[in-house]
């Protein structure tokens, strides 16, 4: 295991971004925040991580963002450079946010309570695991990651060190999404025999990454940018945000990255049926222009049959609409249909519709906006403020982010062998499926292993 100082020290004479997990002991075990608030580092500041900072943080005081890292200068710049003019705003004396473009120099901070951590895909599982081993409680963005067993690694971080997780999976602070949920868990809709889940594809109509030898811009540590994913020559639509979508080095698509929202609608509302062993039959395509570095699966439609007698069908958004108008009468981009042998409840976070009368207008007696209710924006932030206060009980585990994040996975294995495939959820392996196996659980780039 390679220390932080050992590994500066020798990057002169290694091709190398960050050293593997840090020997940094735990800071806090248990919330201990300073005048009743967390202090927080932010680890990544692009598009979707200045937004969580600006929308779902900095209004808040019971937040403090003390710290923000990136690897490109003007971003965390940028950032920090936000927190502190909204705090001299609301009156507070010479306010102070400091910059790291190592997040290993955060996380060996005593003061930082929590980490977001809001990077490209391929970083949030590193990233989380050496913030678990460091004793920060985590909030990680959808999706979890790319390699399973480093799903698992967190999850036992977490529990070891007694620190709590969040998923960026926001819907679960709105009040008619928690309404509804109750109807599937308390049985009102009968026995759950079949859902159906569906999420954008990504399509073809959005900026599309083609090579170009470039030089690297002056404020991108690149080689920190790429880390544990292959080594490959720089170019812009490489780390535009598309790039990091699209590209199976960083992620696994919109598979994963949409995907988790009604996956885990699912998941919340049926946890303890989904750890079964299932097979998974699934069709799809590769569908990007010629020439393309894109090469993430982006047209899907998996059938997931769990042992338990429970039924997922998990569909891109292009595939969808003429499955699930058998039911409901609107549609929507994404959503999770629930049948059961009493009736049929749809979901998504704008939307609600149920044939069982009662049911439908209690779940539709709420404003639905684009970011759930009206004023509900960082709600999942403030939840989760008190589950690691201790004010609340369990809002969401690593455990369900998984389950989530495993049907991605498996369905992404199924399209690429284009074959049956089987899943044992007790050894968390496919079965007799070793290059399946090595698709749900990547190669790190040295030092990162």
């Amino acid at each position: 295991m390679t220390s932080r100082r050992s590994f500066i020290k020798s990057v002169s004479t290694v091709t190398a971004g960050i050293a593997v997990t840090p020997t940094i002991l735990p800071s806090c075990v248990k919330w201990k925040g300073a005048n009743d608030r967390l202090s927080i580092g932010h680890i990544g500041l692009g598009s979707r991580g200045t937004d969580e900072l600006k929308m779902y943080v900095l209004p808040f005081d019971q937040f403090r963002i003390n710290a923000v890292c990136d690897v490109f200068q003007s971003r965390r710049e940028a950032a920090a450079q936000t927190v502190i003019k909204k705090y001299e705003s609301d009156g507070i004396q010479n306010p102070v946010c400091d910059t790291y473009n190592d997040y290993r120099e955060l996380l060996d901070r005593k003061d930082i309570d929590m980490v977001a951590v809001t990077t490209t895909d391929h970083w949030h599982l590193p990233i989380a695991i050496d913030a678990a081993r460091a004793g920060k409680h985590v909030h990680v963005n959808k999706p979890l990651g790319l390699s399973y067993s480093y799903m698992k690694t967190l999850q036992k971080e977490l529990h070891k060190n007694k620190l709590q997780f969040n998923y960026g999976t926001q819907q679960r602070s709105y009040d008619f999404m928690k309404k509804a949920v109750g109807y599937v868990k308390n049985g009102s809709l009968g026995e759950i025999k079949e859902v159906i889940a569906w999420a954008p594809g990504g399509g073809t109509d959005r900026h599309i990454g083609y090579y170009k030898d470039m030089s690297v811009p002056a404020d991108l540590d690149y080689d920190r940018w790429l880390g544990p994913a292959p080594a490959a020559p720089y170019t812009a639509d490489r780390v535009h945000r598309d790039g990091s979508f699209f590209i199976d080095d960083y992620s696994i698509g919109f598979l994963g990255g949409w995907g988790a929202h009604p996956l885990d609608i699912l998941v919340w509302a049926l946890k303890g049926k989904l750890d079964s062993n299932c097979t998974i039959k699934a069709s799809g395509k590769i569908n990007w222009p010629e020439g393309s570095m894109y090469n993430n699966v982006n047209i899907w439609d998996s059938h997931l049959s769990y042992d338990n007698g429970l039924n997922v069908r998990f569909l891109s958004q292009d595939l969808a609409k003429p499955v699930v108008t058998e039911h409901q009468s609107d549609y929507r981009q994404n959503g999770t249909l629930f049948i059961g042998s009493k009736g049929w409840m749809t979901l998504s976070r704008t939307y609600a519709e149920s044939n069982i009368p009662e049911i439908n207008e209690a779940i539709n007696n709420f404003p639905k906006k684009s970011f759930g209710l009206d004023g509900e924006r960082g709600t999942h932030f403030l939840e989760f403020a008190k589950l690691i206060k201790g004010e609340s009980k369990e809002y969401m585990t690593a455990e369900d982010a998984i389950l989530s994040d495993t049907i991605s996975h498996l369905t992404n294995v199924a399209v690429r062998q284009s074959k049956e495939i089987n899943w044992d959820a007790t050894k968390g392996k496919l079965v007799n499926n070793p290059e399946g196996d090595k698709i749900m659980n990547r190669d790190h780039r040295s030092p990162f292993s």
